[in-house]
């Protein structure tokens, strides 16, 4: 497996041992849920060491219940743990080294779709592998 994948991975094992609801690598649910999808990145900063790179990872999260607040605030519950979190101090993998993330953008209403309200989020993981 991929160090992109392998740190993806982890995020997903990490915040669902923090967290009472389910997350996918899926598109978003039909019923309620939330989904994390990957979106084009960056490459990160060139690293002089030749055998590391250096990687920043978008990952778009979609949150959809039939509670606004549900929806609204499991995002933030989301974009909190991975800002207050030192994945220094945490190893996932000998193969790659999850050194930060953060929120790029905060929960914010996409729209409703029937009974079900969509808010997103963006945050950003940098690792090094």
């Amino acid at each position: 497996m991929q160090a992109q994948m392998q740190a993806i991975e982890a995020i997903i094992a990490f915040l669902k041992t923090k967290l009472d609801f389910s997350l996918n690598i899926d598109a978003l649910p039909v019923s309620e849920g939330i989904s994390i999808e990957i979106m084009p990145g960056s490459s990160g900063k060139p690293s002089l060491n030749l055998e590391s790179q250096l990687r920043t990872i978008p990952l778009l999260f979609m949150s959809k219940y039939k509670q606004q607040t549900t929806a609204f605030e499991n995002l933030l519950l989301i974009g909190n743990l991975l800002s207050k979190t030192k994945f220094s101090t945490v190893i996932f993998s000998s193969d790659v080294q999850i050194l930060s993330a953060e929120v790029k953008t905060e929960a914010s209403l996409v729209g409703k779709e029937g009974d079900y309200w969509i808010y997103s989020m963006i945050a950003e993981i940098k690792i090094n592998f």
